[in-house]
């Protein structure tokens, strides 16, 4: 009974206002007296809004496959303060930890990554 509750109760406002549905009723919502009153599609909460997991994909050179994954993540990255996206950027355009590993004369390091 909690887990329908929540999906079909409070989990809708933490889904967002991106879905189909919301854009048959008017293409979002309305924040009356802000953004000219235009309707906004806003993501809801996900753990891509937080630093830690791309910077940790960043250094370890992981890679998204799917043009849907690579999309959502670089949208999550609007949620974060613009320090933080400046932060995982950096680490992309750094030196690659794969790279390091790769060109390693230790077998005992290429083997454990």
């Amino acid at each position: 009974a909690r887990v329908m509750c929540f999906t079909t109760g409070f989990g809708n406002f933490l889904a967002g206002w991106t879905s189909d549905a919301f854009h048959e009723v008017g293409g979002g919502v309305v924040y009356e007296g802000e953004f000219n009153d235009e309707p906004q599609r806003w993501h809801g909460g996900s753990a891509a809004q937080s630093a830690l997991l791309p910077t940790l994909d960043a250094v370890l050179g992981v890679k998204h496959g799917s043009k849907h994954s690579k999309t959502y993540l670089r949208d999550m990255r609007k949620y974060m303060p613009k320090g933080f996206r400046e932060f995982i950027i950096c680490v992309e355009n750094g030196p690659s930890v794969p790279d390091f590993v790769q060109k390693s004369t230790s077998e005992s390091l290429k083997q454990v990554f």
